[in-house]
Formats: C-alpha cells, structure tokens, sequence
C-alpha cells in the first residue's frame, strides 16, 4: 500500500495526540513535513546498519586510455532530484559479464609501488579511482547503497522497503511535535527505541547462513593461481 506524505503526518499528529486547533495554530503542516523527511532519513540509517546490502543497486562503467576515474554521482544520476542515489560504495568487480570477472579490493596506499599487483579501487568523494594507473582500461560494474525519497520534500510516497517500519517515521515526528508543545515524550521514546531494536532482529532473516569472513587474497579471477 502507498503511504504518501500527507498519511505519515497524520498518523504523527495522531500519535502525538495533540488537538486539532493546536495543530492548524501553532504547528505549520509543512514542519510536520520536515519531521516526517528527517525521520525517513534517520529511519534509512539504521535500516542499512542492520543491512548494508538491503538498497544495493549497480551501474556499469567503462575506463579507456589514460583515465583511471569515473564520477559516481554523473554515473548514477540523483533519482530523485532532491536526494542523492549513491549514498555509500559497496563493491567494485572487473569484467563482470564474462567467466573472467573479477572482485577488486580497497587501495593500500602503502602497497602502491608493489610489482604486478591486482588491480584495486580508491574512493576520494564522489570519485572512484582504479589502480594502478596502467591497469585501469577495462569494464566494470560497481554496487552501491542507494538513497532513498524523502517523501515531502519530493512528493513521493514513501520507499516500499520503509513500508514495514513507517511507525518508526511517525512517532519520530510526533516526538517533535509533543517537544514544540512542551509535553513528556518518554513514552514514545521508549516507543521509537522498541522499534529500533525489533528492525535490527529482524534485519537479517537468513538463519541458516552465518556472516563469513572475506578472503582479500581470492578475487576469483582465476581458481588456480
């Protein structure tokens, strides 16, 4: 179901429990607009804490001759306008449509004059950068974390992945209203902290499979070597 701007905000005043002529008096509908978006933001940041890989998304790039850079921000674009679609690096893999791809490891600026080393990426900003210099022409695919809409800003409904945890947007809200009104807000913390903790538990629903650690040596380029 589509929660759009104007459904959080009433849910927020709703749970705040403020009257209606407080509302429309003292509390503009766009500041309950501005509550709703930071609580979306914050919402995101725990949501890819508990899952780095839950907004993952991927765009393909290509470096030729002497250039060993691509500008993550006009690679991707900003979808939408408002909000920044890459918000953090998550992997970057050489030839990714042949049997040969390849997973790059971070830059170590202390192996930079290392002889015949692999190919690996440096992010600086917005930039990504492949090194060596002399290795970088080639195809690559590079995964993100994706941003997310903040629906009043953008009118935009809400992120289907948020759907599940918009009580924690709501309440969020509805604590800055009850703090403008000056009224206890200790039970909706505990509210807004209970829900927290339920979206970290749950974050993870693969059971069977364990976190591994990764093997920096391995990039799967070639079995035998």
């Amino acid at each position: 179901m589509a929660i759009s701007a104007a459904n959080l905000i009433a849910r927020a005043q709703s749970i705040a429990g403020l009257g209606a002529a407080y509302i429309s008096g003292f509390i503009a509908n766009a500041r309950w607009g501005y509550w709703v978006d930071d609580g979306v933001e914050e919402l995101y940041q725990l949501m890819i804490a508990a899952d780095p890989q839950l907004f993952r998304q991927s765009a393909l790039f290509t470096l030729a001759g002497a250039t060993n850079w691509t500008d993550l921000t006009a690679l991707i674009g900003t979808t939408p306008s408002a909000v920044l679609n890459f918000r953090q690096l998550l992997g970057v893999t050489r030839n990714p449509v042949t049997p040969n791809r390849q997973t790059l490891h971070r830059f170590n600026f202390a192996e930079r004059d290392v002889q015949w080393q692999k190919p690996t990426y440096r992010p600086m900003g917005n930039l990504l950068y492949i090194e060596p210099m002399e290795q970088a022409p080639g195809d690559y695919v590079v995964f993100y974390g994706q941003g997310c809409a903040y629906p009043f800003a953008t009118a935009a409904n809400l992120d289907d992945r948020m759907e599940p945890w918009a009580e924690y947007i709501e309440t969020f809200a509805a604590i800055q209203g009850l703090v403008k009104e000056k009224s206890d807000t200790r039970a909706l913390e505990a509210r807004l902290a209970a829900i927290a903790e339920a979206l970290e538990e749950t974050a993870n629903r693969d059971a069977g499979e364990p976190d591994s650690i990764t093997d920096v040596e391995d990039d799967g380029s070639n079995p035998w070597l």
